[in-house]
């Protein structure tokens, strides 16, 4: 069982490594770049500006829908079932 962590770990670790190696850059220099994402639950919204390829500075703001006690169990009712 550990020999399988261990090697779940390495992978994990080189397939990591791998994925930084090959990040291009979010956009050139004087660009501006505008992102969202809505759904029902979940609202972010970022606006960044590009001082060169590699360096931008932004603001961005999101929020989650409060999901309450009553509507939790409705949603755990569909996926366990009753005993």
């Amino acid at each position: 069982m550990k020999q399988v962590i261990t090697q779940a770990s390495f992978f994990l670790l080189v397939v990591g490594a791998v994925s930084n190696s090959f990040a291009a850059p979010m956009g050139f220099k004087n660009s501006w770049m505008l992102m969202g994402d809505f759904s029902k639950t979940y609202q972010e919204f970022g606006l960044n500006y590009a001082t060169t390829a590699n360096d931008a500075f932004g603001i961005s703001a999101s929020a989650m829908q409060r999901i309450t006690l009553c509507q939790n169990s409705k949603i755990l009712k569909r996926f366990i079932p009753a005993s």
